[in-house]
């Protein structure tokens, strides 16, 4: 099938393609805006399409790598966020920039991180594992920071979010082990190949979109 061919194309020149998503959306403003609306789709798709590939067994992983996953979570969440934010205060900096800083460092990990990480060449399923602990955490961590050290906004807020952004994973992740588990459960090398081509395409689209925030930032 010709797809078929394209998506494992598209898996072999994956930086490729996300440079040229960038680009497209930095060049056409316009279909920036119109992709805009379709993040959050994009983003579980994008969820549905890494945990169909990396399978619900390889995704959770042994206990131990479970505690590790849920150790470096507290410490990206909420011992670095804390530090920056004490940090801030100590030198009595009042920049926007400290905001941007601490918010940055309270924050999970994105969607498209194990897409990230398989460009990279390593094993994905770690940043499956760390983006799914690190939002079901984020009520936990976010309260700390915001509640404790840098009040912004109301507890309801900060929860309201995180809720919606969990559910968002576990619908579209749970949708993807249960997928592979009842059809799929021996992937083949090239059908793995052609599941990274599609989520290649997919986040190519999502970079599109995300730049049509550079659009009121830039002057042709």
């Amino acid at each position: 099938m010709i797809a078929y061919r394209v998506f494992q194309a598209c898996a072999r020149k994956g930086s490729i393609i996300l440079v040229l998503g960038l680009i497209t959306g930095v060049l056409f403003p316009s279909l920036a805006k119109a992709v805009q609306p379709w993040l959050l789709v994009l983003v579980g798709l994008i969820l549905f399409s890494n945990a169909f590939r990396i399978g619900w067994k390889t995704a959770a992983g042994s206990f131990s790598q479970i505690r590790e996953t849920i150790f470096t979570v507290l410490v990206l969440q909420l011992l670095l966020p804390i530090t920056v934010t004490l940090l801030v205060w100590f030198l009595a900096y009042s920049h926007p920039l400290s905001v941007a800083l601490i918010l940055m460092t309270a924050a999970a990990s994105i969607g498209g991180s194990p897409n990230i990480t398989q460009l990279a060449g390593h094993d994905p399923a770690p940043a499956l594992r760390l983006l799914i602990v690190g939002i079901a955490l984020l009520p936990l961590t976010a309260f700390v920071v915001f509640y404790f050290f840098f009040p912004l906004g109301s507890i309801e807020t900060i929860l309201t979010v995180t809720v919606r952004l969990f559910g968002l994973i576990i619908i579209s992740a749970g949708c993807g082990f249960i997928i592979r588990q009842r059809f799929l459960p021996d992937m083949t090398v090239e059908q793995a190949q052609v599941t990274d081509g599609a989520s290649i395409v997919l986040m190519a689209v999502l970079v599109v979109g995300l730049m049509s925030a550079l659009g009121g930032g830039l002057n042709w």
